[in-house]
């Protein structure tokens, strides 16, 4: 479903602004990358 991953992504987004999840971050853009349709070598590349 294309709106729910839409969603999905503003959220990763909105909590990657946040300082408080900051130990997190690396983790949300790993699932950032996945849900925008990386694949796992691209991901391991750009972080």
């Amino acid at each position: 479903d294309m709106k729910s991953t839409k969603e999905e992504i503003q959220t990763i987004k909105t909590l990657l602004k946040d300082s408080r999840t900051a130990k997190y971050h690396k983790r949300l853009q790993i699932v950032l990358f996945c849900l925008m349709g990386k694949s796992y070598k691209e991901i391991i590349e750009l972080l």
